[in-house]
């Protein structure tokens, strides 16, 4: 194999240019029809919305703190009455005996308990929607291509 030197590339003949193609519509070449390009792009958003929103809920689930204080929970009072002197008692069951009776609503770490659980439900609803995205997505790609070539006309 001989390769020429600059002087022999300079006396070579220009190779002719081919033509170049036409160029064509953007319907034309397109080969994802405007159904699929949809389906894709409704996926895509419900599956990243719903990642994201259910990352966020597990996040609220995880800092509410629905504990019951020591002082609430069933028998702590016992042993303190237990350790009691008999005229201590007896100025305790007085102070309680004369207290209001009103109803404040639940205590708070209901209402966490219930917020916890809610976030848990939403975690799940958001975890369903981003799984139906991707399903959504990758159906986009087994649904009919568009048909974009000559149309025929007549019999």
């Amino acid at each position: 194999m001989e390769i020429p030197n600059l002087r022999g590339l300079r006396q070579l003949e220009p190779a002719e240019r081919e033509s170049t193609p036409e160029k064509k519509d953007a319907s034309e070449t397109r080969t994802w029809s405007r159904t699929q390009g949809t389906v894709f792009a409704i996926g895509m958003f419900a599956a990243v919305v719903g990642a994201a929103l259910a990352t966020l809920m597990f996040y609220f689930h995880s800092t509410i703190d629905a504990t019951i204080p020591i002082e609430f929970q069933k028998g702590w009072g016992d042993e303190q009455i237990d350790l009691m002197k008999s005229d201590e008692t007896f100025d305790w069951w007085t102070t309680l005996r004369d207290a209001p009776l009103r109803h404040d609503g639940p205590p708070p770490w209901v209402n966490y308990a219930e917020a916890k659980a809610q976030a848990s439900i939403l975690s799940y609803i958001f975890i369903t929607v981003a799984i139906l995205g991707v399903i959504c997505t990758i159906s986009s790609f087994f649904l009919p291509r568009a048909n974009y070539g000559p149309k025929r006309r007549g019999p």
